[in-house]
């Protein structure tokens, strides 16, 4: 780990910290000013991470984890975008909750999804 990301989970830590006690209703809650205030540091958030990526922050989208990521990647753009003739292409490798939103998605949208066959001699080092 880098000096840069410990810095990162510092500051993180130094939000939750500072806030956790004192923010304690939910965002876009506009009669309450913990609320508002939280909403406010969300979208600075999103605006910094935008600024990173070459994003705006309007673009950015907070995920509880990985697998709600890809199930609403492929529940929303695979659904919109993916059409017969498309494919998305999985490993045998993957795990089951990456592989049945793109089932999912190419059931509905029409594109194949073939499996790729990853030998004994396939090494990640």
């Amino acid at each position: 780990m880098s000096t840069g990301n410990r810095r990162g989970a510092k500051i993180v830590i130094k939000q939750e910290l500072g806030r956790s006690g004192l923010m304690v209703a939910p965002l876009a809650f506009g009669g309450n000013v913990f609320g508002w205030t939280a909403e406010k540091a969300v979208d600075r958030a999103r605006d910094q991470v935008g600024a990173l990526i070459g994003a705006s922050g309007k673009e950015i989208v907070w995920t509880s984890g990985a697998t709600e990521a890809i199930n609403l990647v492929a529940a929303c753009w695979g659904r919109a975008f993916l059409k017969p003739g498309d494919e998305v292409v999985v490993s045998h490798m993957e795990h089951h909750s990456n592989i049945v939103p793109w089932q999912m998605a190419c059931d509905a949208a029409g594109p194949t999804l073939p499996v790729i066959p990853i030998s004994d001699a396939v090494s990640f080092g």
